[in-house]
């Protein structure tokens, strides 16, 4: 069976809308298995920020009277803010899903979607690859994409803004594209042009909305493709975008300021640019490192994901080795990835060692890195199937579909085997989100909602149902004691931190006395 290059049957269009609806609801599982609770404090945080928008323009939730005095809460992910607990990082993601969550009248329609996103993410990338390449590398890379690990884990865990953050680059960067390769002559063609530009200037500022802290690069990248394009698109025509994206980003910082107070938003240096400490702090917030380049790519991009990885390095090497022979579209597209990996590795994030998983030793798909460089895994998969295309047509030109089969099969399982099974895989967050969801209903029970919970790590379950903190100041717990009011200590079956709190607590006259225990939960109450 040979695939058209310039249109997809019936068919093959049903078969991707099957998978589109079915891949909804495997993006949706632990959403489906456990509602409203989330695996880490920026999940945690980020959905009760998209609900609170989505109930009212506000973000924040005020301290009782009688802990604010003691400067006691403080879950992760969390500033004070005066007499409130506010989320921190970047406001793009819960404002949007927040608007939607309103204009549904749904405040938990954020929860679902990242995996709506996540499909349109599909679809996007088989027009831009569609675009770049043609319909049969683009169908191929379209069902890829669905299983592409990263893209799979991050859209299952759907409270991080990176899966959002792609998709809006992947849609504007085909507009973009797209209004290279406009059909019309004269007016029409430019007329057509310009709205395909502004198009993308919209879906890239709202991608901006969503990672401000990605704009140099992306910047760039796009300058790149349109100096390669600049014979179809006119100056002006990307002024349009550029315009665009700066008005919407320029949105961004009233929104923050509107509802934090401040104008810009916090990490990756730029606070240092903002009080002109230094300039370079915001261009490479991580400074730079290449011992800690080469390893996190190693470990991250190549090892990691390499069934897809090393094919899709061999693509843009046959694209460099028959670079006279290709169309400019292709070489736009080639650019923008390779500017995006070098933006995300070289310059920023590769300079960075950072653990999400509390032993630093493992290198696992929870790690920062692999949702940070999202972009650059999905950019690479239709260079991987661009690849395995090519070598197919060199050497076993009849038996393409077999090869297709054969290459599909092996890209399932080695993506269900480190999605679901591997180091923080699918099945261990879901345990834990079970764990998290018991461990609210004990404390349910037992504890009132005005009391203090002490926490080492597990303030992502029961914030904001409980006040946590995750600081020991044993005075301040001693009086809240004296006055009346309830405290507690989860702990997360650390016999070491336990022997330690009680013989400091023992100094007080206050013990540690054990209400519950469930692996990996121990709940105490602190007693006179």
């Amino acid at each position: 069976m040979e695939y058209s290059h310039t249109r997809v049957g019936w068919k093959m269009s049903s078969l991707m809308i099957v998978a589109s609806v079915g891949f909804f609801y495997v993006y949706s599982y632990l959403t489906f298995q456990a509602p409203g609770i989330f695996n880490s404090p920026d999940e945690s945080m980020n959905a009760l920020a998209v609900e609170q928008l989505a109930r009212g323009f506000k973000l924040g939730i005020t301290i009782p009277e009688y802990l604010r005095e003691y400067q006691f809460i403080d879950p992760r992910a969390t500033f004070l803010r005066g007499p409130e607990v506010v989320q921190s990082g970047f406001l793009g993601m819960p404002l949007l899903y927040g608007l939607i969550g309103r204009a549904v009248r749904q405040a938990h329609a954020g929860w679902y979607l990242t995996p709506l996103f996540a499909i349109l993410g599909a679809w996007g990338l088989y027009f831009l690859t569609k675009t770049a390449f043609h319909t049969r590398i683009a169908l191929f890379s379209f069902f890829v994409y669905l299983v592409t690990p990263a893209v799979w884990y991050y859209a299952t865990r759907g409270m991080f803004h990176n899966v959002l953050f792609t998709v809006f680059i992947i849609w504007g960067l085909y507009f973009f594209m797209r209004g290279a390769q406009g059909t019309h002559s004269g007016f029409a063609h430019r007329v057509c042009v310009l709205l395909y530009c502004a198009a993308a200037g919209i879906i890239l500022g709202l991608g901006l909305w969503v990672r401000p802290s990605e704009a140099v690069w992306l910047i760039v990248a796009i300058a790149a493709v349109w100096f390669v394009l600049r014979r179809s698109i006119k100056p002006w025509h990307a002024a349009v975008t550029l315009v665009i994206m700066g008005t919407l980003g320029a949105l961004y910082f009233v929104a923050q300021r509107a509802l934090l107070g401040a104008w810009l938003p916090g990490g990756y240096g730029v606070e240092a640019a903002a009080n002109g400490q230094n300039f370079l702090k915001f261009l490479v917030p991580f400074g730079f490192h290449p011992s800690a380049i080469v390893f996190n790519v190693y470990h991250y991009y190549v090892r990691m994901f390499w069934w897809i990885t090393l094919p899709a390095l061999c693509g843009l090497a046959l694209a460099v080795g028959r670079w006279k022979h290709e169309n400019h579209t292709r070489k736009a597209f080639f650019w923008f990835t390779l500017i995006t990996g070098l933006g995300l590795t070289v310059i920023i994030y590769g300079n960075w060692m950072t653990y999400d998983n509390p032993n630093p030793a493992v290198v696992s798909i929870t790690n920062a890195h692999v949702r940070y460089w999202l972009p650059l895994f999905v950019l690479s998969v239709p260079w991987m199937v661009f690849c395995l295309d090519t070598l197919t047509h060199w050497f076993v030109r009849r038996a393409h579909i077999v090869v297709a089969v054969i290459a599909g099969a092996m890209i399932i399982f080695f993506s269900v085997l480190i999605v679901w099974q591997g180091q923080d895989g699918l099945s261990g967050v879901l345990a834990s989100l079970k764990q998290g969801e018991h461990l609210q209903t004990v404390l349910e029970e037992r504890a009132k909602h005005d009391d203090l919970i002490l926490v080492d790590r597990e303030d992502k379950f029961i914030f904001p149902q409980f006040w946590v903190s995750r600081r020991w100041d044993y005075d301040s717990i001693h009086r809240l004691l004296v006055e009346g009011h309830g405290v507690w200590y989860v702990n997360d079956n650390n016999q070491k931190r336990f022997i330690e709190e009680q013989a400091e607590l023992a100094q007080y006259g206050l013990r540690l006395e054990e209400k519950y225990f469930r692996a990996p939960h121990v709940v105490y109450s602190v007693e006179q």
